[in-house]
């Protein structure tokens, strides 16, 4: 519960509210914790041996990007359905998801391991910048989790 004890305006009493909501628990269901495969530790334990670096805001859009697609089976639409669930999730553009997750590669690209990232990535390079795109990352690392949980 939350109390606010200097009286405020109907306007900074909305920007409180949207401020406070980020950090109110999220209702789950237990069907929803069933089909969870992956945690959150277990993907971000990967980025960061890629090379990612937790301090860099694309990590979490990876990470909870990573995780919707190890947790979805299907590969059919499920782009556009990632920056959906990233916007709404994050409150935020998909131009600046788009952004901070390309930093984050390359941040990994400048930074990482060639043998690991070559291990994981593979042939999906951009032939323009000889980074991976986004969404291409995205599903190389959610395939590599697969592979070592053996969930394939």
């Amino acid at each position: 519960m939350f109390y606010l004890v200097i009286p405020f305006g109907a306007i900074e009493m909305s920007k409180v509210g949207n401020c406070l909501s980020n950090f109110i628990p999220r209702n789950r269901n237990r069907s929803e914790d069933q089909h969870i495969i992956v945690s959150e530790r277990t993907v971000g334990d990967f980025l960061i041996q890629i090379g990612i670096p937790e301090n860099v805001r694309g990590f979490y859009y990876l990470r909870t990007a990573v995780m919707y697609a190890v947790n979805e089976n299907y590969h059919t639409n499920v782009s556009g359905h990632i920056y959906s669930v990233l916007t709404s999730e994050y409150n935020t553009t998909v131009s600046k998801i788009e952004r901070s997750m390309r930093y984050a590669l390359s941040v990994a690209f400048d930074r990482g391991d060639p043998s690991v990232l070559n291990e994981i990535f593979g042939s999906a390079y951009s032939s323009d910048t000889g980074r991976p795109r986004n969404l291409d990352a995205v599903y190389a690392i959610s395939n590599a989790i697969k592979k070592r949980l053996n969930l394939v």
